[in-house]
């Protein structure tokens, strides 16, 4: 047959169908296209539930027109029987929320075992088998795919069609509904697992992960391929174990999920890009609260420096946490007492906060020892200066001078109360 002795579908002179098809190469059902530059081929007609159909085949030779005219012979005396159903792609991998169109198509397969394809995508019953992985659109936009989790979702669609058998007696075709089911894959690649890690510079304390485990979906993928597109200065990647890795923080994200961790998984379906952002959260500021001050009957008085903790996003610490003090510069005196003898805490202290508040106590010295001068109970309060000292907080252990550091101060002791000066928060 030659393309140019087509004539176009309505029969008015024109590009014929067949032209048209192949100069769009638009697919088949099947994704086949007719070449770009074939000029010869063949057409194959099927009849399918008794639809009355008329032809003709005219065979043609090059160079000499018209050979032969044949009307339909007899072939098959019964349409084309309804055999399978397939779903297309056979398999598809996308991230969370992709949308994909899948389609389905009546397969029927004649006497002489040709296979014709019948688009049934909008007719069809569609279903997924984990709607926790992929769902798939059953009314509006039926066959369209969506992506829920990372996993892998069967996804099937439902077709009636009909079967023939020649009844001999009444040479009629007896009908058979049979009902079919087609099925396609569709893998969900994403990544799971927290995305807070916490960072307390080198410190690992109890509730609080300072490293934190990622895990590319679905499992059993022939490779994963990890690394950080953002954030490298604020974390690091290791251990990765199948489709697991570790991501351990190392300073502290100047804002929300600036780590940026990525994989590349590839599968069954091909091989499909996946992130997930993560934040670095730590210890940050203190921020200073009521300084209530009492008497002390052994040492004069006793000073509450109350504190709470946040992270580096302004939120307060979720839990207790252990946190210390150091000393940054000897005791100096002041010049209204130049002999003062009052002591400071050896070594240095720590303790736990309560959720994410703390207080420094802070006393006068021992009447026992004899103080000089002698601290005096308040109130009221009075400016006269005693002493003062450099001092830092770090937060994430009891050790002094580990962890991370939130504040600098002088610790200022007065005759009959004490105060930080010279605060710094976040601590330079």
């Amino acid at each position: 047959m030659r393309f140019e002795g087509l004539r176009s579908p309505a029969g008015t002179l024109g590009p014929p169908l067949t032209l048209h098809l192949r100069d769009a190469q638009k697919p088949d059902l099947q994704g086949s296209k007719i070449p770009a530059g074939a000029t010869d081929g063949s057409v194959v007609w099927i009849r399918l539930n008794k639809v009355p159909v008329m032809g003709r085949l005219v065979v043609l030779q090059r160079h000499r027109g018209m050979a032969s005219n044949y009307d339909c012979g007899i072939g098959c005396e019964c349409p084309a029987n309804f055999t399978a159903v397939s779903v297309a792609p056979a398999a598809w991998a996308m991230l969370v929320n992709d949308l994909k169109p899948f389609l389905s198509n009546e397969v029927d397969t004649d006497c002489n075992s040709a296979k014709f394809y019948y688009d049934v995508t909008t007719g069809a019953g569609w279903l997924s088998n984990l709607v926790s992985v992929a769902t798939v659109d059953n009314l509006l936009h039926k066959g369209q795919v969506k992506g829920q989790g990372g996993g892998s979702a069967g996804i099937s669609a439902d077709w009636t069609g009909i079967r023939y058998t020649l009844n001999h007696i009444t040479d009629e075709c007896d009908e058979i509904v049979v009902g079919k089911r087609g099925n396609g894959t569709d893998i969900v690649v994403t990544i799971t697992g927290p995305q807070t890690v916490w960072w307390f510079n080198s410190q690992t304390p109890s509730g609080y992960a300072t490293t934190i485990t990622l895990t590319a979906m679905p499992s059993g993928a022939t490779s994963y391929t990890w690394s950080l597109t953002t954030g490298t200065d604020k974390a690091t990647l290791s251990g990765q174990s199948g489709n697991t890795i570790n991501l351990t923080g190392h300073d502290l994200s100047t804002s929300s999920g600036d780590v940026t961790a990525r994989v590349s998984v590839t599968t069954s379906a091909g091989t499909k890009i996946a992130t997930r952002t993560v934040t670095v959260r730590g210890p940050k500021t203190l921020v200073a609260g009521a300084t209530p001050d009492s008497c002390d009957s052994g040492y004069g008085y006793l000073s509450l420096l109350n504190y709470t903790i946040k992270d580096n996003l302004g939120a307060l610490m979720p839990s207790s946490i252990p946190l210390n003090e150091s000393w940054t510069s000897p005791v100096t005196n002041e010049p209204a007492y130049p002999n003062a003898n009052w002591r400071r805490q050896e070594p240095p202290g720590s303790f736990t906060s309560t959720d994410s508040t703390f207080a420094d106590r802070i006393q006068g010295e021992a009447f026992s020892l004899p103080a000089t001068p002698t601290p005096t109970c308040p109130p009221p309060l009075g400016s006269t200066a005693v002493q003062h000292w450099g001092q830092e907080f770090r937060v994430g252990t009891l050790t002094p001078g580990s962890g991370a550091r939130v504040q600098t101060d002088n610790i200022q002791k007065y005759l009959d109360h004490a105060r930080h000066t010279n605060v710094h928060s976040p601590a330079p």
